[in-house]
């Protein structure tokens, strides 16, 4: 993979991270592809692990003085997610980025496209919600079965009113002394 050559070149190499899955094969065209336009690629399987390569930034983009608004421009950056329809949470994971990465270009790999072949295109992220819908409520099934087992019917009569729980004596114990007028 490549990785930014300091005597070829003062400029780090863009960051192109892959997001494969827990199971899914690392895509060698697509490697070998990148890797041929210099490009210093991260394979990862998880989400988390994307946000942490797109946050984890060049030493000589640090600021100096730890003013994140005085900080050098990190080269471009970009993600592939591959086979995004068998990624879990990849949706949440591309409005995530859409949030905190706006500039990371997002693309969709797909081994087997609409013609057959490889294809890579841009993976646009879902659309905001409505603010003026009410939030979906998650279905579970089964839930309402679930729920009535752990309900309890008392048939018994409730008991009598067994009168103050604590005496006007007690009371006055508790309290003290009347304030004086």
């Amino acid at each position: 993979m490549a990785q930014s050559d300091p005597a070829r070149n003062s400029d780090p190499a863009p960051r192109c991270v892959l997001l494969v899955g827990e199971a899914g094969a690392v895509p060698s065209s697509l490697v070998a592809a990148l890797d041929r336009r210099g490009m210093d690629i991260r394979i990862v399987r998880q989400p988390p692990a994307v946000m942490l390569e797109l946050a984890d930034r060049p030493a000589e983009s640090q600021p100096a003085n730890g003013d994140p608004q005085a900080a050098v421009p990190c080269p471009d950056r970009s993600l592939v997610v591959v086979e995004p329809q068998h990624q879990p949470r990849a949706d949440e994971l591309r409005s995530t980025l859409a949030s905190y990465h706006p500039t990371v270009r997002v693309w969709a790999y797909h081994a087997h496209g609409p013609d057959g072949g490889a294809s890579l295109e841009p993976y646009d992220p879902p659309p905001a919600p409505d603010p003026d819908d009410p939030p979906a409520r998650p279905v579970v099934k089964g839930a309402n079965q679930r729920l009535r087992s752990l309900v309890v019917r008392v048939d018994a009569e409730p008991p009598a009113d067994p009168g103050p729980l604590i005496s006007e004596d007690e009371l006055a114990m508790l309290l003290g002394p009347p304030p004086d007028p």
